[in-house]
């Protein structure tokens, strides 16, 4: 099983370039960054309960082209990019070109989102925010084509449009579908290349109830899907547990702090880590 971290990179957390090296260097296998693009603190209802983290998170797919130059083997990408909110051929052409600068890396983690005025600010009605970012990663993913498209939806409308290049990787970046919901396994059936659920949003019999409905929705689709499963907590039972499910990638959550201080956070992750599953993720 795959370990890897995802954060809110802040200007205040270690510059994204010391984080990404310590974490090739520990035998982590990726980084993920997470997404909120704005606040708005005057209308917000949500706003003046959120950390500052999530209005003052930077662009995931800047930071994770940074992470990427200083490394080669790390996996970076998103956890999640609230896809819903990005007009499907810009993103598609800014995805593709990532992929090709670092070298086929890229893992795309998406979400609907929850904040609701955040939604809005971006022209999404959040009764259809699902339903959109099916729509939208559907078009992505035939726009990779490289080939004439035309997408007509509730919320897509383009005709013969080639978006160039092509990503790196063949097939695609994997697109994992965030959200541990009863509609999440639709999503993937939909348009899922894997599964993002983080451990933190059901109880943890459900989690692995739903594990075990998309191994058989594996042989319904011909094909596996990973699991990421983000969130994690720093124990070995449950890191345990969640091998044992085949699931094939965790993640911890990891606080927008300095070098130091990640270290730090890191350390009973990686003993547990290290407990569970016999890797050695030392400098």
């Amino acid at each position: 099983m795959k370990i890897s971290i995802s954060i809110f990179q802040t200007a205040d957390t270690a510059p994204v370039q010391e984080l990404a090296r310590y974490l090739e260097d520990a035998n982590y296998d990726a980084l993920y960054f997470c997404e909120h693009t704005h606040q708005s603190l005057r209308f917000a209802a949500q706003a003046p309960t959120l950390e500052p983290r999530f209005r003052e998170t930077f662009d995931p797919f800047v930071a994770a082209q940074a992470a990427a130059s200083v490394t080669e083997r790390l996996r970076v990408g998103s956890a999640v990019t609230l896809l819903a909110q990005h007009e499907p051929i810009a993103m598609a052409k800014r995805l593709a070109t990532l992929d090709r600068v670092i070298g086929g890396r890229l893992d795309v983690g998406v979400g609907a989102g929850w904040i609701e005025d955040e939604m809005r600010r971006h022209g999404v009605d959040p009764r259809r925010r699902n339903a959109r970012l099916t729509e939208h990663a559907t078009a992505i993913k035939a726009l990779w084509s490289g080939l004439p498209t035309t997408v007509s939806s509730e919320h897509v409308s383009f005709e013969d449009v080639v978006v160039l290049p092509t990503p790196l990787q063949n097939p695609d970046p994997p697109i994992y579908v965030g959200g541990a919901g009863p509609r999440a396994l639709d999503r993937v059936r939909a348009f899922g290349d894997g599964w993002m659920p983080d451990y933190g949003s059901v109880e943890p019999a459900q989690l692995f109830a739903r594990i075990g409905e998309l191994r058989a929705l594996e042989a319904e689709l011909g094909r596996s899907v990973p699991v990421v499963v983000m969130g994690v907590p720093h124990e070995a039972a449950v890191i345990e547990a969640l091998d044992e499910a085949g699931v094939d990638q965790i993640a911890t959550l990891a606080p927008s702090v300095g070098l130091a201080e990640l270290r730090e956070f890191l350390a009973p992750y990686e003993r547990s880590v290290g407990s569970a599953l016999g890797v050695s993720t030392e400098v």
